[in-house]
This record gives C-alpha cells, structure tokens and sequence, in this order.
C-alpha cells in the first residue's frame, strides 16, 4: 500500500535523512525544495491478533535522491540556457558594431572621394584603406 505521510511523523531518523541530502545539495550550490509530505510503501501483513507493518525506507530514500537530482538537472539547464543567452546577445552586440564601423568607414571613403580627392591614385588608396580596414575588422569575428 503506497501511503503519503507527512515529514513531521516520519521521526527523527527520516528527517535527519532527508536534511542530510538537501544539505549536499546545497553545498554544492543548487537549492533544492523539499515537500511536507513523503511517498511510502507499507506492506500490512500477519494476523488480527498480530499484524506486521514493514516500511522500505530506501524507496523513500531513493525517492527523494531522485527528486534532488532532477532540481538539480534543472538548475543547470537553467543556467546554461542563461549563459547562451548571454553569449548569443554579446555575439550579437559585436558583430552589429563591426558592421556600423565598416559602413562608417566605407561611407566615409566614398565622401572623401566624391568630395575631396579627385586625383585617382588617392581615391584607390582611400577605398582601399576602407575595404582592408572592414576586412580586418570582421577576421576577429568568425574565429
């Protein structure tokens, strides 16, 4: 018979138990919850006159590892999808600077040439410095 029992009647011993695991866990740096209440299997058997209760505290105890460890499976997805996100955003941030600085560049070059230089060896020297200057610019990106 499964039986759902709450921590306060399950004794020292069981308690003690349970504190123990959520306080490794804690140690490691993964807060886990643990429920009022606890699953037990009990087996009833004997006579009227002497009945026999047995309880399988390792399933309680395997229970609860188990619950620990899936709070614990959850913890660290969370924190790798957190560290994804941050590294996609930053990528992102780096890759849209290098983009604006080399259309900066590019925009100011082809002003310099429609403007200002009219002789031709400055105005392939200016766009040339433009291009070699965004080329080197997006190398450090795609490492």
């Amino acid at each position: 018979m499964n039986m759902m029992v709450p921590r306060s009647a399950m004794g020292s011993q069981g308690n003690a138990l349970i504190d123990n695991l959520t306080a490794k866990a804690a140690g490691s740096g993964v807060t886990v919850k643990v429920g009022d209440n606890v699953n037990l299997a009990i087996k009833i058997g004997g006579t009227v006159s002497k009945p026999t209760i047995e309880t399988n505290l390792k399933d309680v105890a395997g229970n609860a590892v188990n619950d620990i460890k899936k709070q614990i499976a959850n913890e660290v997805q969370k924190k790798a999808d957190s560290v994804k996100n941050v590294v996609k955003d930053t990528i992102k941030a780096v890759k849209n600077q290098v983009v604006n600085e080399a259309k900066n560049e590019v925009k100011n070059a082809i002003n310099n040439q429609l403007n200002g230089t009219k002789d031709t060896a400055k105005r392939n020297n200016a766009l040339e410095d433009a291009k070699n200057k965004a080329k080197d610019k997006l190398k450090g990106l795609f490492k």
